[in-house]
């Protein structure tokens, strides 16, 4: 099974467009990149992925780390390499994608994962809402100011 492109035709199917309203288009790759960039997630904090497929694309949260869990994959640049930095972004106008934590995670199922960082959605809404490509605003938080995943991983040790 190909959970990307799973998640990419149950979008399709249940009429999500293919085209988000910053003009980018998804692809079955993207899905597929940003499927194994939650599931790194999920594995490095010693949680058990949310690997299901409903009508609207995956299951919801990426996974519960004593917290509802949104892992966000960053992304690639225009010319197709894994970006290293920018801005962990979340709809406001898709409020079930809402979680209690972010973890916002680089790289390719090719090169690998790694960790860039995680906020709070508290966190995340205190900064001022951001317009990408002119699009509609969204919560943004740039990358700079995220935790270190060290201290997330204290945390759930009980540290």
């Amino acid at each position: 099974m190909n959970q990307g492109a799973d998640r990419y035709h149950a979008k399709r199917a249940a009429g999500i467009s293919a085209t988000r309203s910053d003009g980018s288009v998804a692809t079955p790759e993207n899905d597929r990149q940003s499927a194994g960039a939650e599931q790194f997630a999920a594995v490095q904090l010693g949680c058990k992925y949310n690997d299901a497929i409903l009508t609207h694309g995956d299951g919801g949260h990426d996974f519960e780390f004593k917290l509802e869990v949104e892992a966000i994959w960053l992304g690639v640049t225009p010319d197709g390499r894994p970006r290293r930095q920018g801005h962990l972004i979340v709809n406001p106008y898709e409020p079930h994608r809402w979680a209690d934590l972010y973890i916002v995670v680089a790289g390719s199922i090719e090169e690998g994962f790694w960790f860039i960082g995680w906020t709070t959605h508290r966190k995340l809404t205190s900064y001022p809402r951001k317009s990408f490509h002119g699009d509609r605003e969204k919560f943004a938080m740039p990358t700079a100011d995220l935790w270190p995943i060290e201290k997330l991983k204290r945390l759930k040790m009980g540290e």
